[in-house]
């Protein structure tokens, strides 16, 4: 990655400063978005502008994910994945969709 695009990136998100003095304060407004379940508004804050492919929201109670090129939840096996995955797993979302299975057919 260059260091034009980081600026570049910067210029036009200016709210995501990470590792500066508001890390807290970023951390807590994402936090109230997911508690007043407003996945959605935080995925168009965080997610989209960074152009992650998989989002793992986590409240200390429970985890939502989405697949964000398609807008839709993480299944394994047509189950919600309701759970971190391993590096693997994640890849195989990345390149197979938000769709998979644990074995493949």
């Amino acid at each position: 990655m260059s260091t034009n695009y980081l600026k570049q990136i910067k210029k036009e998100i200016n709210y995501i400063r990470p590792h500066e003095e508001d890390d807290l304060e970023w951390y807590n407004e994402g936090i109230i978005l997911l508690e007043n379940n407003k996945l959605d508004e935080a995925e168009k804050k965080y997610a989209s502008p960074l152009e992650v492919p998989l989002i793992f929201a986590y409240n200390d109670t429970f985890i939502n994910t989405r697949y964000l090129n398609k807008n839709r939840p993480l299944k394994i096996d047509g189950e919600d994945v309701r759970q971190f995955v391993n590096h693997y797993t994640a890849m195989r979302f990345v390149d197979l969709g938000p769709e998979i299975y644990s074995a493949p057919p």
